[in-house]
């Protein structure tokens, strides 16, 4: 996998926070996108959203402009419909929330008013996340060349209690 070079990126400012995306990606957005998703975050920052969540309405933004090809105005309960049904679980939930919460400020609540948020099984049991047996064995077959990298990506997984299908 390469690495992306420097030039290919673009750097957005929104409001106070830097977002990094893809040339290709930042080209697909109008400006009329950009500059909602500026007043969004603002409306966000002043009613206490942190940093993480604004960056993740960023760039849950950015991913919903582009894959629906419209402007948010022209946006239609289908189009929310045909978006969302890629999505299951945690992600399903936590994007329906976003939409929710987006519609709301763009006074069309009438777009989400029919989304049920439903409660995301957790039937995870001790055997499917990384015991500490495991995590020492993959740190000690590492490829020399990306040590660092490749211990850095298994202790990321082992703090975040990923499942073993993560890696």
């Amino acid at each position: 996998m390469s690495r992306r070079k420097q030039c290919d990126l673009i750097s957005g400012a929104f409001n106070d926070i830097t977002y990094n995306m893809g040339k290709e990606r930042y080209n697909q957005l109008s400006k009329k996108h950009i500059n909602t998703i500026v007043e969004y975050d603002a409306f966000s920052k002043i009613n206490g959203a942190g940093v993480t969540t604004r960056k993740n309405q960023i760039r849950f933004l950015i991913d919903f402009a582009i894959k629906t090809h419209k402007s948010f105005e022209e946006i239609s309960k289908k189009d929310i419909t045909m978006f969302l049904v890629k999505y299951n679980g945690g992600t399903l939930e936590n994007y329906k929330a976003h939409l929710k919460k987006f519609f709301k400020w763009m006074e069309k609540p009438e777009l989400t008013k029919d989304f049920k948020r439903g409660r995301v099984a957790n039937n995870l049991s001790k055997e499917d996340l990384w015991s500490e047996d495991e995590i020492i064995r993959l740190l000690s077959v590492v490829d020399p060349k990306t040590r660092e990298r490749d211990q850095c990506m298994v202790m990321m997984l082992y703090d975040m209690a990923l499942e073993r299908r993560h890696l």
